[in-house]
């Protein structure tokens, strides 16, 4: 019974059909709360994608040093991203995590006024390790979430050698790096 994230990346695909509001009071209001419905996801916190700084010697395109969000790593980049809390990442194949929309497939006119005009990025990650910021803020209440949050995919090395040299050094010196950066709360 490991504890996970499920975490979902969106974005529109045809924001002339379905507006960002629509999307997202959809989201919000209706998908997120069937969601944390469910036992196995108590759960969701939301974030809208900051727009990205500029790199030095490169035209941002509209004169105000940032790029747009959406246009941050190419066209893909997605705008919203969605992390469900799960105390148990197993939960994802029950069926009533099967049934929701999205893991199923939904009626008609949300498939047609939804589904078919959003991206959505869905994956399962199993807690490998925390590590929280001597610095960080204890009096922070439970269930308070941070104002930004850093996503980075990495992919250690397939032997067990190599593997266990990247947990070391990702352990023992790419934590006390990141706890430097000002606000730096915690890695999972």
């Amino acid at each position: 019974m490991p504890p996970g994230l499920l975490f979902v990346s969106s974005r529109l695909s045809s924001p002339t059909t379905l507006t960002p509001d629509k999307f997202c009071h959809w989201y919000e209001n209706t998908h997120i709360q069937e969601v944390t419905a469910l036992e196995g996801v108590p759960s969701a916190v939301r974030y809208e994608a900051e727009p990205l700084p500029s790199h030095p010697g490169k035209e941002d395109g509209n004169g105000d040093g940032k790029k747009d969000a959406q246009k941050g790593m190419g066209e893909e980049q997605a705008q919203w991203l969605t992390l469900y809390e799960m105390p148990d990442i197993d939960f994802r194949h029950t069926s009533a995590f099967k049934g929701l929309d999205g893991q199923s497939e939904p009626e008609k006119s949300l498939l047609e006024g939804v589904f078919r005009q959003a991206r959505f990025d869905t994956r399962f990650y199993e807690l490998v390790d925390t590590f929280v910021s001597p610095q960080a803020n204890k009096t922070k209440a439970v269930g308070v979430y941070n104002r930004l949050v850093c996503t980075a995919a990495l992919q250690p090395p397939s032997d067990t050698a190599s593997r266990e040299d990247f947990t070391k050094w990702y352990q023992d010196e790419h934590y006390a790096t990141l706890s430097t950066c000002p606000g730096y709360q915690r890695t999972r």
